[in-house]
């Protein structure tokens, strides 16, 4: 928007006023929201284009109103070429006008524009039917000049899955009362509905059955492939001839004299009350559905958008001017009738002619009904339904993904719809009113929120709505989703061995949360289990014995549920030490060695003995190691071509476990300690005794890296680093600040040569 000054710039100008007892001002144009632009926000600014005046500034008048006379109308007063409303109405149709002063001229108005506000909510997330964690993010379409959102959540909805005890595709249904109904499937599949569960009934054929339609609970035909049709006379169906080999789609009943059925080519089949007979259908396209209100008002549907109309002596075809296959369609009476098709195709029928109606969705739409002329349902592929809503196709959930193929309505309680896998839903027409049905209030309107403690394992539907201090929209489409009802397990994985006494246990993660539950035990029943309660998706678990199964399994809780179970794993905790170096049977061992295993966590301590015989009665060590570290240094010289034979096993408690392999190596012979190298240089340590760090001063005749150690005299290795030297002097301070008082051996390394320098620490 712009403020326009208008001034006397030029003499053209004063020269037109010179001439005119009146200065014209012009109209002005308007620009936005376009001419009956739809969806538009409570808060939408009106546009219109500046003009001039020769008097002084221009004042504009804009009129606002929900009728094209402007009966009871708004009205905006500015200097600018705009006017920002406030709190419109939702779906609500508007008109609006402007027209321009300089205070002593005014224009005429501009032409009428009109403009319909947004009715509901566009949302977005969570996707149909998908599995999210108990706190899962809503997002849905923003709409400006709203002061918060509303959320419903039910447990429950109109269509609900029933159990049909059978996984083969249904095709169609039929039901007389509340306690008689029947669907038909693929090979020759009739079940029977008693009004509180299904059963198979024996049809006599194994042929597909494509439709099935009864007048009473003692008269009912289904047809099917290549001109298969089968009569129930109340107690078992038969087959009656029908003619044709031709594959019949749709059949329809008004009395037990008067029936037709339609399939492939075309063909069309009347029943008097004894036999079927062939009647002219004019085209040579497949009929998929019929239905008759009478006998002189009856409809057929097929490919490529041909609708015949019979008016009780032929058959004669209705224009739809669309060309996209028709798979069903419903009658209310002689002014309401739909047909619905490929690619998400709708029409209408209002007595005298056929119109496409919008549709949602693209899919193909297989099946539609209707309660009256306020409330129908269309469903089809992937389980889409559409819901009919005050003039308007909207897209809810069915609560499945599976294909629905037919749909019958007996009343505005009462309802059945079949499809793919023998897949049933029952619909009881209650809409969000379960006793966990709630609405919660968003007031974060930036188009995101959670919602929180939710049940788990549980199926929500659920619906937004847009709110203001005057009014409120339509409900968004319904969407459904599931809740994730239990954890999976990740590590240890399942039957894994050699775990230590703290063993690390991890499983999949969830928000909104107060903690997770672990059950340990060896009791697959967990008669007795150890529990714990972290608050992070892993924890450390302990209390454990050498060589033992272990059961697991976690769950998690919030305020208000508890997720079920996951799955139990085991785990077999470690019963003997796993030696790593030197390897069993090496020779040339230095005399000066590291023994080293495979770490064990959760322990106290090792226990290691060596000995020069594989008699371990007497050892010529026998060493304690705390835990931490899983490695000696032997600190008194081996004997020169000795055999040595070694073990440890791992100390928790009272608990011991069994003594792992008995290793053996072989020390170097007549080479002595191999500390050539060293034996180069020039190594001073000091001081000694310390009070709490050495210096180690090596003079190297070349550059090279070693290591060194600082370990106590029962090996057990406290300090271990790297030095890199360069030729000459090289000084290095070593910090012994967090040792005890006690002697201790500084041991150097390179290459297979060792230097071992013994110092006191004494504060």
């Amino acid at each position: 928007m712009k403020k326009i000054f208008s001034y006397l710039l030029t003499a053209f100008v004063f020269a037109a006023i010179s001439l005119s007892a009146q200065t014209s001002i012009y109209t002005p144009e308007l620009v936005s929201p376009e001419n009956e632009d739809t969806d538009q926000m409570p808060n939408v600014v009106l546009n219109w284009n500046a003009v001039t005046g020769g008097a002084g500034d221009i004042t504009y008048e804009c009129k606002l109103a929900i009728d094209a006379a402007f009966t009871n109308p708004v009205t905006f007063i500015t200097e600018f070429t705009g006017a920002q409303c406030e709190y419109l109405l939702f779906g609500t149709e508007y008109f609006w006008k402007v027209r321009a002063t300089d205070g002593i001229d005014t224009s005429y108005w501009s032409e009428t524009w009109s403009f319909i506000t947004v009715k509901r909510i566009v949302i977005k997330r969570p996707k149909d039917l998908y599995t999210y964690g108990i706190d899962p993010e809503i997002r849905w379409d923003i709409i400006s000049g709203v002061t918060s959102y509303e959320i419903q959540i039910d447990t429950t909805y109109s269509w609900n899955l029933m159990n049909s005890n059978t996984l083969r595709q249904l095709n169609d249904v039929c039901f007389i009362n509340l306690s008689n109904g029947w669907a038909v499937g693929k090979n020759g599949t009739i079940l029977y509905f008693n009004g509180t569960e299904w059963s198979e009934q024996t049809s006599g054929t194994t042929k597909d059955l494509y439709s099935v339609h009864f007048i009473d609970a003692t008269n009912g035909w289904a047809v099917g492939k290549t001109g298969t049709i089968l009569y129930f006379n109340g107690t078992d169906w038969s087959e009656q001839t029908s003619g044709t080999n031709e594959n019949l789609n749709g059949i329809h009943f008004l009395d037990a004299a008067n029936g037709w059925a339609v399939g492939d080519s075309a063909k069309i089949l009347f029943y008097n009350g004894t036999e079927w007979s062939e009647q002219s259908s004019g085209i040579y396209n497949d009929l998929n559905s019929v239905q008759f209100l009478d006998e002189t008002n009856g409809w057929a549907v097929g490919d490529s958008a041909r609708i015949l109309f019979y008016n009780g002596t032929e058959w004669s075809e209705q224009s739809s001017e669309v060309t996209k296959d028709l798979y069903s369609l419903f009658f209310l009476d002689y002014n309401n009738g739909w047909a619905v098709g490929k690619s998400g195709m709708i029409l209408y029928f209002n007595g005298s002619s056929w119109t496409k109606q919008e549709s949602p969705i693209s899919k193909d739409l297989y099946a539609v009904s209707f309660i009256d002329i306020e409330n129908g349902y269309i469903f089809g592929k992937d389980g889409k339904m559409l819901k009919y809503d005050k003039n308007e196709w909207i897209n809810n959930t069915s609560g499945t993904e599976e294909a629905i193929n037919c749909i019958s309505i007996y009343n505005s309680e009462n309802g059945l719809a079949v499809g793919k896998k023998g897949t049933i839903l029952y619909f009881d027409g209650t809409v969000f009113n379960s006793p966990y049905a709630h609405i919660e209030t968003l007031d974060n309107i930036s188009g995101s929120s959670n919602i929180y403690n939710l049940f788990f394992g549980d199926k929500f539907f659920w619906r937004l709505r847009a709110v203001h201090t005057l009014d409120e929209s339509d409900w968004s489409e319904i969407w459904s989703f599931y809740t994730i009802s239990t954890l999976g397990l990740k590590e240890p994985i399942n039957g894994a061995i050699n775990q230590g006494l703290d063993v690390y246990t991890e499983w999949d993660k969830i928000t909104g949360i107060v903690n997770y539950i672990v059950q340990v035990d060896d009791d697959p029943a967990f008669g007795s289990p150890e529990i714990f309660y972290p608050d992070t998706n892993s924890a450390y678990v302990d209390m454990f014995t050498f060589g033992n199964t272990y059961h697991w399994r976690v769950c998690a809780a919030h305020l208000y549920d508890t997720s079920d179970w996951s799955e139990v794993w085991t785990f077999e905790t470690i019963n003997e030490v796993l030696l790593t170096s030197p390897e069993d049977g090496m020779v040339n061992i230095i005399r000066l060695p590291v023994l080293e295993w495979e770490e064990i966590l959760g322990i106290t301590e090792y226990q290691l003995q060596y000995n020069t015989t594989p008699d371990f009665t007497d050892p010529v060590a026998d060493e304690l190691i705390l835990a931490g570290t899983h490695e000696f240094q032997v600190v008194y010289i081996l004997n020169e071509g000795q055999e040595y034979f070694w073990r440890a096993r791992a100390i928790h408690g009272i608990d011991t476990s069994a003594w792992g392999e008995v290793w053996s190596f072989t020390v170097v012979s007549g080479a002595g300690i191999n500390d050539d190298l060293f034996s180069r240089s020039n190594i001073n340590v000091y001081p000694n005794p310390s009070s709490g760090k050495i210096f180690l001063d090596i003079n190297a005749n070349q550059s090279f890296n070693i290591k060194y150690s600082i370990i106590d005299l029962l090996g057990q290795v406290f300090i271990k680093n790297k030095i890199n030297l360069n030729q000459g002097t090289n000084s290095e301070e070593i910090l012994l600040n967090e040792l005890p008082n006690g002697i201790y051996i500084l041991r150097l390394e390179k290459d297979g040569s060792f230097y071992n320098k013994k110092f006191v620490i004494d504060r």
